[in-house]
């Protein structure tokens, strides 16, 4: 008998926690740090959860149903579906997020961690997607879960673990690099902001430009071309975040950008954009959250009146200098992430399909497990018949082996139609290109389809070995790069076939 098995989460959980919101404009219900940790989704970012945005008060604890307890998997199921984290202490959810504890003489919560990461996006297929994603208690308790002995999984979760601490480094040596940065701009503009020497930055602007599609828009950007310097500042005011980058190169060609940005052209005589950049990435923390309340970013009267600390031209390029640094180092590091990105997520794959383990199973002399049984199940049964079958042997899917041809059938027709269209092409490609050519190619068919519907087929088909990431290509904005806030260039993530090419 296979030492692995599949039980429903039903019958592995002990305790189910999904909890909800006490009254926000109740100051008595929130707290610092010192109270107890309120986790939701945007919490969940893997690993062992100890801090969080917001906490409560024991009062505010008393409105939200459920304790949490430590070791708990946390699951995200309202929004954003499948982000996870373990529970580093006692604490409390609000109702997009879901707690699980398990019986741990059947099922570790460190297993369960990382199957979830690789399970991902077949909860968001199992998702409700009417109007917010979501999923519901009783479709996760239908959930099964694959799983080998205690000894197996104590094994798979001790490469995992190495692989994720390998992910963890980067993002602390990012960290670092931030702080350094930080403590740099603070270290010369702290002077200034004591004695208030500040300008407005309305007074370094040559002209702000707002670039569209209206024909106004367009005369504007005629009249100044973008150029290297300029600051381009979101604009929309749906989002509570603010979006800034600096353009790096001049452009040749005429280029318009979305109605939502602003192009700012200062005087470079009289500030550096790498300094002023910095300046609006860390003014908040200088400035005071009081500063920004109620306030945008992307106003184009708070861009007038934002101040800007007076500090001597010669400092001003040490710091811009200094950023140029940075992103060089950021840039490679990058670069770095993205390659271990790739090989945690060949870790994943290889630990839930048993191939991982396969020799501690000959060393340990385990039962080897049906191979039918990850077929079985990881693969979605079609849902219906469509009006034309994509499912049907073409010129490319005659070369499919046995097992794939096997893995190929049990697909929905939705994800045969995108696996057809990455089969047929050398180039890599998008998400949203791909769902683009289906809707274009069979809109009867594929009409009732979502984007959403898209992601989750192609990370479907990640998991199956039959798709790839490639490396993210950068945006180019006329002839540049596009540059986020941090100084990084923009980029799309693509996707291609793993099938052979000299067998198609």
């Amino acid at each position: 008998m296979s030492n692995w098995k599949k039980k429903t989460l039903k019958e592995v959980v002990k305790l189910w926690v999904r909890g909800s919101t006490p009254r926000r404009n109740n100051k008595d219900y929130y707290c610092g740090k010192e109270g107890i940790p309120f986790v939701r989704a945007g919490d969940l970012r893997g690993g062992e959860l100890k801090e969080t945005e917001l906490y409560l008060t024991w009062e505010g604890a008393e409105q939200v149903k459920g304790r949490v307890p430590k070791g708990a998997v946390l699951l995200s199921v309202s929004g954003t579906i499948g982000k996870t984290a373990i529970a580093g202490r006692e604490v409390k959810v609000n109702q997009a997020v879901q707690a699980m504890v398990f019986d741990e003489s059947e099922l570790l919560s460190e297993y369960v961690y990382y199957y979830f990461q690789f399970f991902r996006p077949w909860l968001e297929e199992r998702a409700n997607t009417v109007t917010i994603p979501n999923l519901t208690k009783t479709k996760l308790e239908q959930t099964s879960i694959l799983f080998p002995c205690l000894e197996e999984q104590r094994y798979i979760v001790g490469i995992m673990k190495h692989g994720e601490q390998l992910l963890e480094k980067q993002g602390e040596i990012r960290e670092v690099l931030q702080k350094i940065l930080y403590q740099a701009m603070y270290h010369q503009v702290r002077e200034a902001l004591a004695k208030k020497q500040t300008l407005p930055l309305g007074n370094f602007f040559i002209e702000p430009i707002s670039d569209g599609e209206n024909e106004e828009d367009k005369k504007i950007s005629e009249a100044y071309p973008q150029m290297m310097g300029e600051l381009l500042f979101q604009k929309r005011k749906d989002e509570n975040e603010t979006h800034f980058c600096i353009l790096s190169k001049e452009q040749q060609k005429k280029t318009y950008n979305p109605d939502a940005i602003w192009r700012v052209r200062i005087h470079k005589e009289k500030l550096i954009p790498e300094f002023l950049l910095l300046w609006v990435y860390y003014g908040r923390d200088c400035l005071g959250i009081d500063f920004y309340e109620g306030k945008h970013l992307m106003n184009q009267n708070f861009l007038m009146k934002f101040p800007v600390p007076r500090v001597a031209m010669e400092v001003q390029k040490k710091i811009g200098n200094l950023v140029k640094k940075a992103e060089n180092i950021d840039r490679k590091l990058e670069e770095q992430t993205e390659g271990l990105k790739r090989l945690y997520h060949s870790l994943l794959y290889s630990s839930f399909t048993a191939f991982l383990s396969k020799n501690f199973r000959r060393w340990k002399e385990l039962e080897e497990p049906d191979e039918e049984l990850f077929i079985q199940y990881y693969h979605l049964k079609k849902k219906e018949k469509l009006e034309e079958n994509v499912g049907k042997e073409t010129d490319w899917t005659q070369f499919l082996s046995g097992k794939e041809w096997e893995v190929f059938n049990d697909l929905s027709d939705f994800q045969q139609g995108v696996l057809e269209l990455f089969a047929n092409t050398e180039e890599s490609m998008p998400i949203h290109t791909v769902f683009q050519m289906l809707s274009r190619k069979r809109p009867k068919v594929y009409g009732k389809h979502t984007i959403q519907d898209a992601k989750a087929a192609v990370k479907i088909l990640m998991g199956l070995g039959f798709l790839e990431k490639t490396i993210p290509e950068k945006v180019m904005l006329g002839e540049s790069f596009l540059m986020d806030s941090r100084e990084k260039p923009v980029t799309i993530q693509k996707y291609k076939s793993l099938l052979k090419k000299e067998e198609l």
